[in-house]
């Protein structure tokens, strides 16, 4: 029992790392995912923290130098210097019946964002803008649905829901020679109603100590939000499995793919003549070690280190190498 128990909580934190870019509202890129498939308790609740500092300058398949990214902007466009994110979300899980469970997330960000706008083609401090803010992020809603579950066969489980505009829209300009507004999409809250659908699979194998193999896919599609402003829409692919090492405690490992199209934004105002999209569109493999722990109680910690191994931007942008995430999750007992 104790190890069945292990299973599926060390698959639950399995499904919480997935990447994405700094515009995933609920944090900067390796935002956790709301778990996905069905546990096997009626109520559990998570807390976790990440903080993930992105300040290595990216642009198309590999590193790039300050100079050479301004040289590669449009003038006037701003090239990115650092986001560095902590966000601490809480979240929900309530299984309905055998075949149906809901989830809900809400993040809390604490941010910050320093961007060079391009106005000449030399680096220039007097040219940087910087922000730093906190506040709600947007929520998440699911519906989870057990599609197929054969006996000894692969288990199918879909999904649908929202990423609701909950979060805070507005922040200060920035503090530059020129003050300006930050993309909508590096608020706490993007102001937009986004859709979201997955399916995951997960087959046992035929060792013992060797956790499920699974395999998820989900899609956002990201509508119009505050200043009429729309990130790029998203796909996210996830390969994991894990080795029970001994009773409460497990290994995990998870392959990771993210696909952010490029974002777009209304034509420039009197108040930001400037103003420009944050993303041009990206591509990432994260490849993503873990560990859990079952505590008393239906208590159990969990933490993921992830590593980006590839990547390609549409233009210059600033990415992460690595961070850590930290969760406390409870479920309650049958």
């Amino acid at each position: 029992m104790r190890r069945t128990a292990l299973f599926l909580a060390a698959g639950l934190a399995l499904a919480m790392v997935v990447p994405s870019t700094a515009s995933a509202t609920c944090g900067a890129e390796g935002c956790p995912c709301v778990p996905n498939g069905l546990s096997g308790s009626r109520f559990s609740f998570d807390v976790r923290t990440l903080d993930v500092t992105q300040d290595q300058l990216w642009r198309g398949g590999h590193a790039a130098s300050l100079q050479s990214a301004i040289g590669s902007t449009t003038v006037h466009h701003g090239v990115p210097l650092l986001t560095r994110t902590r966000t601490w979300s809480l979240e929900g899980r309530m299984q309905v019946n055998d075949r149906v469970r809901l989830s809900a997330s809400l993040p809390y960000l604490d941010r910050e964002h320093r961007r060079f706008d391009a106005h000449t083609a030399l680096y220039d401090e007097a040219l940087i803008q910087s922000w730093r803010f906190k506040g709600l992020g947007d929520a998440t809603a699911l519906v989870h649905m057990k599609a197929y579950e054969p006996f000894g066969g692969p288990r199918v489980s879909v999904r649908a829901g929202a990423k609701l505009p909950t979060g805070r829209t507005q922040v200060p300009l920035g503090n530059g020679l020129i003050p300006s507004e930050i993309q909508p999409v590096l608020r706490p809250g993007s102001g937009s109603w986004d859709l979201i659908a997955g399916a995951s699979v997960s087959q046992r194998l035929p060792w013992e100590p060797v956790m499920p193999l699974g395999l998820d896919v989900q899609r956002r599609w990201n509508g119009k939000g505050t200043e009429d402003y729309r990130a790029g829409d998203e796909l996210q692919a996830n390969l994991s499995s894990g080795w029970v090492v001994r009773p409460g405690f497990a290994l995990t490992a998870l392959a990771n793919y993210a696909q952010h199209g490029g974002d777009s934004w209304t034509a420039p105002t009197a108040s930001d003549p400037y103003r420009h999209p944050a993303h041009g569109g990206s591509r990432g493999l994260y490849l993503t070690p873990g560990a859990n722990v079952s505590l008393p109680g239906g208590m159990g910690l969990y933490a993921a280190w992830q590593n980006r191994v590839w990547g390609t931007s549409g233009h210059a942008e600033v990415v992460a190498r690595n961070y850590l995430l930290l969760g406390l999750s409870y479920s309650q007992r049958n």
